[in-house]
């Protein structure tokens, strides 16, 4: 096997997938993407298996070698490991392009690492956490409101809460609770049949109690 270690902290196992075909390796589970290409073939032959430990945030896949025993170069590259597959087809250039000629493989690149102060703003569970939106700059508009959480204090992040909740804020909304407010009152008011019959049932068993 091939054993690949990912850290993929905050997501769900049912969320993950990964593939395995010729010599490629790839995983997803938004927001997170990865493409391994191997200097040699892998299978997806049903002896894959992966394990997550969710203290750690780690994934760590066993992925099938197509040769037992099969010796491979250059695992501690992640240029090589990151690159995409060499075009196959490039040499006649005069018949029409089908769509199996499109390079549909995304451009990977190492990404360089986050500095973080010691007194970086932290947030989640008892400050537990610093610099987990840095890699994620694509999304995080859909994942928080603030623009740059990493470089946002505490108490500023307060502050454009009530601003955010204020420019949201629609009185038309709250009022619309008192147009019908009879109505309102009335459902209130409203007692159901198995709250007679609860009393009534509390009030017999007393009695035959006291008999």
């Amino acid at each position: 096997f091939v054993q690949v270690t990912l850290h993929v902290p905050h997501v769900k196992v049912g969320a993950m997938d990964f593939h395995i075909m010729d010599n490629q390796f790839r995983f997803y589970a938004k927001p997170y993407f990865l493409r391994l290409t191997f200097p040699r073939g892998v299978v997806e032959d049903g002896s894959e298996k992966a394990t997550y430990d969710m203290d750690q945030g780690t994934l760590t896949v066993y992925v099938p070698k197509a040769e037992k025993g099969a010796h491979f170069e250059h695992l501690d590259d992640p240029v090589l490991l990151l690159a995409r597959k060499k075009d196959m087809v490039d040499q006649d250039q005069d018949r029409p392009m089908e769509e199996d000629d499109f390079d549909w493989e995304a451009e990977q690149s190492v990404p360089h690492d986050v500095p973080l102060s010691v007194s970086a703003p932290s947030y989640g569970f008892n400050g537990m956490y610093k610099g987990f939106f840095a890699p994620l700059q694509e999304d995080i508009q859909d994942i928080v409101d603030l623009p740059d959480p990493d470089q946002t204090p505490a108490s500023e992040r307060s502050r454009l809460a009530r601003e955010m909740e204020s420019m949201k804020f629609d009185s038309d909304h709250y009022c619309g609770d008192f147009v019908m407010d009879d109505e309102i009152q009335e459902i209130l008011r409203y007692r159901p049949m198995w709250l007679d019959e609860r009393s009534s049932l509390k009030l017999r068993r007393d009695a035959a109690k006291e008999a």
